[in-house]
């Protein structure tokens, strides 16, 4: 074997050299963009927080409006329940002045017959002794039903007032809550920032900055802030007040029709809520013995045989089922009238009787007759109350008010106001408004009406209205990216912030050098965007609604969530456009595209006035 010549020993070295520079640029290239990779990672991670965070609070501030108007729908139906108990006491005093009125009938008309016809002793003496035991029995119910009243009349006029102003405290807290989100989600936008970024500082203003270290909302995060508050302040969900309808009733002589229907939507939800109670017990009842709600009824029954005979020439014989009792209905019902909505109560008592006889045996010189059964019955009033607490003066009702059927329950059902008292064929109007007579005596003014209360903007949308388009794109199509119930956030960070931290390359090693030829972005940028939602479990027991009906979103039960959502084309188009200046879009198609350059500009002249705000401090 030939040996090796030591004058060629060391050619491997020559490619080792040639390959050391691309293997350090290529080791530099991996480190430098493996670095820009994983702050972008962290960037994207710290906008997904802020932006979820920031659902979750407004979640928050919607769920403690649910728990703040059922507690306020639940005041609302006490207030029902003591204005129905004084009802109540109302018609047990009437009770024992109509038993006096039908003593002194009885009496007028004894005397009469007494005179006319003659009628016996023993007769009158008894007819005596039923009308001095129902004068008895008439003084002592009314002597019992005026101390009651007077014991409860002003007791129950403070627990209305003070319910009522518990209602104003939740009402307030509302909206100081509701406002305090605002705050809360800008803070927590630059929390999260800083706790997810490593050089970012718990500063609004310093976050605003461009020449500042770490993380900051870019262009679009500023507008996708600003213009996100007014949508949830007063857009998706806003504040129905009885004082604005007055406002605009007077200005127009109409009023404001979302004012009416949102405060009547309240007055509905209340209605619906109330107990057996206040809303006057079930509808259908059998006749007998019942004091377990409002609708009660009392009665005592007899069955008789007779079998009589005279001189074996006439025979009768048959049954008799007597029935003597009192049936009383009432109800609370919250009525509108003059730009107010009232309390009211009303509840009226029958004399039920009834004389159910089965078919007779009838038979006279041993020819039968067949009398078929038959019933007599007998329905005299027996007393009748009402009680009211109005808003204020002009919302005060009449005898008339209370008769009226209430104007959003369908036909069917508008008989049963105020529990049946007061309708169908043995209560008419008559009735009902001798029983509410004394309406304006029996008037509490300690009510001070509903309350101001937050609920969903629009509610109701026809079937003719509907948008025809998926409805999982409806909201895309519908809302801005940035408004309620969507949040946008946009986050920059400046490359150097990045790149001059670590190792510090120089000369044709640092790549990151800008280059006319090959530019480089100046920064790195992130969007993220979560989602405000409505949804009532269905899947538990627990929280499936009765009738099984889906529930649509609504400011009265607590099921507000947040959740991440996918960010849409435009989302990223004015990501690109605004955060990083790169328009997919020539020249000339930005200028055949309606609108835009006036949308641009417009921008511009946005974000120009509010870096000058900001300079100010």
């Amino acid at each position: 074997m030939r040996p090796v010549d030591s004058g060629q020993s060391g050619q491997a070295s020559v490619f080792i050299l040639s390959l050391t520079g691309v293997i350090l640029l290529c080791t530099i290239f991996l480190y430098l963009s493996g670095r820009i990779t994983s702050e972008k990672m962290q960037l994207q991670n710290a906008a997904d927080a802020a932006a979820y965070s920031a659902s979750v609070l407004e979640a928050r501030s919607l769920n403690f409006t649910a728990y703040t108007n059922r507690a306020m729908v639940a005041n609302e139906v006490a207030v029902g329940q003591l204005v129905g108990i004084l009802s109540w006491v109302d018609e047990l005093k009437s009770m024992g002045e109509y038993l006096n009125a039908y003593a002194d009938f009885i009496d007028i008309v004894t005397s009469w017959l007494y005179l006319v016809v003659g009628v016996g002793d023993v007769i009158e003496g008894f007819v005596d002794t039923i009308t001095q035991a129902l004068a008895a029995i008439g003084d002592v119910i009314t002597d019992i039903g005026e101390s009651i009243d007077e014991a409860l009349k002003p007791l129950c006029s403070a627990i209305i007032r003070g319910l009522s102003m518990v209602n104003e405290v939740y009402s307030v807290s509302q909206t100081v809550y509701h406002g305090a989100t605002v705050a809360l989600v800008t803070t927590t936008i630059f929390k999260t920032l800083e706790d997810n970024v490593p050089g970012t500082h718990f500063d609004p203003l310093h976050l605003f900055n461009k020449n500042s270290s770490g993380a900051r909302l870019s262009d679009l995060g500023i507008i996708a802030l600003a213009g996100h508050i007014p949508s949830f302040w007063s857009g998706y969900t806003r504040r129905y007040t009885q004082e604005k309808k007055k406002e605009a009733e007077k200005e127009t002589g109409k009023g404001e029709k979302e004012e009416v229907s949102g405060m009547a939507r309240l007055a509905a939800t209340i209605r619906n809520g109330r107990d057996p109670f206040s809303s006057g017990g079930p509808s259908i009842r059998e006749r007998g013995t019942d004091f377990s709600n409002r609708a009660w009824e009392f009665g005592l029954g007899h069955q008789f045989h007779y079998d009589v005979s005279v001189l074996d020439l006439v025979e009768v014989s048959g049954d008799i089922n007597i029935f003597l009792g009192v049936d009383s209905l009432g109800g609370s019902e919250i009525r509108y009238k003059d730009n107010a909505f009232t309390w009211s109560a009303v509840d009226t008592a029958l004399a039920d009787g009834e004389l159910d006889y089965s078919a007779i045996d009838f038979s006279i010189f041993g020819f039968k007759i067949d009398i078929p059964a038959g019933k007599i019955p007998l329905k005299l009033p027996l007393g009748g109350g009402a009680c009211q607490a109005p808003a204020d003066e002009k919302s005060t009702l009449t005898a008339m008010d209370m008769v009226k059927p209430l104007p959003d329950r369908p036909k069917k059902a508008r008989t049963k106001s105020y529990g049946g008292a007061g309708s169908g064929k043995s209560r008419g109007k008559a009735f009902t408004i001798a029983a509410a007579s004394e309406l304006e005596e029996n008037r509490l003014n300690s009510y001070s009406g509903l309350r101001p209360y937050r609920d969903m903007t629009h509610v109701e949308v026809g079937p003719e209205k509907e948008p025809s388009v998926p409805p999982d794109n409806i909201a895309d199509q519908v809302h801005i990216p940035f408004t309620e119930p969507y949040f946008l956030v946009g986050v920059v960070r400046d490359r150097d912030d990045i790149t001059g931290k670590g190792p510090q390359f120089s000369g044709p090693l640092n790549l990151g050098e800008d280059n006319p030829d090959n530019p480089v972005p100046d920064k790195i940028a992130a969007i993220a965007r979560s989602e405000l939602y409505f949804k009532r479990p269905h899947d538990l027991r627990y929280f499936r609604r009765r009738d099984r009906m889906t529930e649509k979103p609504n400011v009265f039960s607590p099921f507000w969530q947040a959740r991440l959502a996918e960010t849409s084309d435009i989302d990223r188009f004015l990501a690109l456009a605004v955060q990083q200046d790169v328009i997919w879009l020539s020249g000339q198609a930005q200028q055949e595209i309606p609108g835009l350059p006036a949308i641009v500009a417009a921008a511009q002249r946005f974000i120009g006035t509010l870096e000058k705000i900001l300079e100010i401090f």
